[in-house]
């Protein structure tokens, strides 16, 4: 027997649902968008090295 599992292609049939869902509905609620959006502004904050200016209000329009 194997030290490592081997890899298979398999989905299960809650991904596959979850999969053709998210391509039936992929408009985001506004409540959905603000929250990317806060996250989009975060992921820049972090990954922006020497940055100079204090940065906005995170939370402002949430």
């Amino acid at each position: 027997m194997s030290k490592y599992p081997k890899l298979t292609h398999y989905v299960s049939e809650i991904d596959r649902l979850l999969q053709s869902f998210d391509k039936k509905c992929q408009k985001l609620s506004s409540s959905q968008q603000k929250e990317q959006d806060k996250h989009l502004a975060l992921f820049r904050l972090r990954d922006i090295v020497g940055r100079t200016e204090a940065p906005a209000k995170t939370w402002r329009n949430f």
